[in-house]
C-alpha cells in the first residue's frame, strides 16, 4: 500500500459537556469536511463531510447520552487510508475495532447509566444501544441494512482516567468484551 496524503481540513466545534469521558449535561456538536488534492501531494482527489451531533441529561444519579454521526464522500472515492469504520467500544460494540470499513456511515446510539459511590472514586453501571453500518455510497444506504449492537458496562472515573469494562452483542457471530482506559464518547469513526 503506497499512499501519500495531502488535504485541506474544515472543523467545527461546539461544546457545552461537563466532561468529554463520561458526561452529564451538555451538547457537542462537530462538522467537517476534508478536501484532499494531488495539488497537495496527495495520491487521490476526493471531498468528505462529516458530522456528529450528541448530548448528555442527567436526572439525579441517572444520565442519558445520545449520538448520531455520519459521513459521507461527496466527491470521488477515498483512499485506502482514508475510510471510515465502525466498530469497538460505543461505535457498534458488539463487533471489534474497525470491522466495518468503507466510504460513508453512519450511526446512533442511545447510552444510559446510573452513577454510584462518592465524589472520590465514582463508579458507573450502564447499558447502551447503538445502530449503524458503513457503505460504499451513504445514497444507498436502507434502514435494512443497519446493524444493532447491545452493550452493558460498568466504570470508573479513576485518578488515572475513566475504566471502563464492557460486554457487547451483536450477532451470533459477533460479540466483543472491552476493557477500556480513556475513552471518549464523542469519537467522530
Amino acid at each position: 500500500l503506497d499512499e501519500d496524503v495531502g488535504s485541506i481540513s474544515t472543523l467545527f466545534t461546539y461544546d457545552t459537556l461537563d466532561n468529554l469521558f463520561l458526561p452529564h449535561d451538555g451538547i457537542y456538536v462537530h462538522a467537517e469536511w476534508e478536501a484532499s488534492r494531488q495539488d497537495l501531494a496527495a495520491t487521490l482527489n476526493y471531498d468528505r463531510v462529516a458530522g456528529l451531533i450528541g448530548g448528555a441529561y442527567t436526572v439525579n444519579r441517572y444520565t442519558v447520552v445520545g449520538r448520531l454521526s455520519a459521513a459521507k464522500m461527496v466527491k470521488n472515492q477515498a483512499a485506502l487510508s482514508n475510510l471510515v469504520s465502525l466498530g469497538g467500544l460505543f461505535n457498534l460494540s458488539g463487533y471489534s475495532r474497525d470491522t466495518l470499513v468503507g466510504h460513508d456511515a453512519s450511526l446512533a446510539s442511545i447510552i444510559a447509566y446510573r452513577e454510584f459511590g462518592g465524589p472520590f472514586i465514582p463508579y458507573m453501571l450502564g447499558v447502551s444501544y447503538e445502530t449503524g453500518n458503513v457503505w460504499q455510497d451513504l445514497g444507498e444506504a436502507s434502514w435494512g441494512d443497519m446493524l444493532d449492537s447491545y452493550t452493558v458496562f460498568v466504570g470508573s472515573d479513576t485518578p488515572i482516567g475513566p475504566v471502563t469494562f464492557a460486554g457487547s452483542y451483536a450477532d451470533s457471530d459477533n460479540q466483543a468484551i472491552y476493557l477500556m482506559l480513556g475513552y471518549d464518547f464523542y469519537t467522530l469513526f
